[in-house]
């Protein structure tokens, strides 16, 4: 290969790595029970793992092959983050969906991401901004292609995680992330049709652009909105679910 054509792939692979793949490396500082709580996790919001569904540690253990030690703490985590239950003597179960929670979260999340996306527009970080205009063009591919939910899903939570991020406010990063997973159940089945993927989409770009002009009330209530949109979807959908 001669240096023209490896630096011109070497040019390719850092244009395309962007917040979204970077945001990988976090794995690498995980402790082994944090790395399989993710993994469970990623299951259950996947529906590998069903509401009701017992999540056995021996079945845990042989999949990562490791003691049933770093396995108990693991599910620990994910009971604290409310996405299984731990009974006595019958191990862990996946929590089930309920309308009463999804309101009750939301609410609470309506007004730290609305908060959130007031700071991003007093400070207009680059890098904020630059990530969620990148978001946005992935966003528009997606639904213009595949319209995958997980995708979608995926690319949302990472514009939401750097908006809160790089808000200023460490704490509001703090509680936002430790909601996250147990949002993202419900935020799954507020974008599980293509018309609120699309309406998703077109609310992300204006609020980069509320961000982009330093318009912190018209961003906050905007923000606000979204949230509230994705929690009355959700609410709809669990009403119409059979028990």
């Amino acid at each position: 290969m001669n240096n023209d054509t490896s630096n011109e792939k070497t040019t390719n692979q850092s244009t395309e790595t962007t917040i979204f793949s970077k945001q990988q490396d976090r794995r690498r500082t995980l402790s082994l029970s944090e790395q399989i709580a993710e993994h469970i996790g990623q299951s259950i919001l996947q529906e590998t793992y069903l509401p009701g569904d017992a999540v056995t540690e021996q079945r845990i253990s042989d999949e990562f092959s490791v003691s049933r030690g770093p396995v108990r703490e693991a599910l620990r985590i994910l009971e604290r983050e409310g996405l299984v239950e731990i009974i006595p003597r019958h191990g862990a179960r996946v929590t089930r969906l309920t309308v009463r929670e999804v309101s009750d979260i939301f609410d609470i999340r309506s007004v730290l991401l609305g908060h959130a996306a007031s700071l991003a527009a007093k400070r207009r970080d680059e890098m904020c901004l630059r990530v969620l205009k990148e978001g946005c063009e992935a966003l528009t591919k997606n639904c213009e292609g595949a319209d995958d939910l997980d995708v979608h899903c995926e690319v949302s939570a990472k514009m939401n995680h750097i908006l809160v991020e790089r808000s200023g406010n460490e704490k509001l990063s703090e509680i936002v992330t430790h909601l996250a997973r147990q949002i993202a159940r419900y935020t799954r089945i507020g974008l599980s049709t293509s018309e609120r993927r699309k309406d998703s989409v077109n609310s992300w770009r204006e609020l980069t652009l509320l961000i982009e002009a330093g318009l912190d009330d018209e961003a906050d209530r905007l923000e606000r909105q979204r949230v509230r949109e994705v929690r009355s979807l959700a609410i709809k959908l669990l009403q119409e679910t059979p028990e």
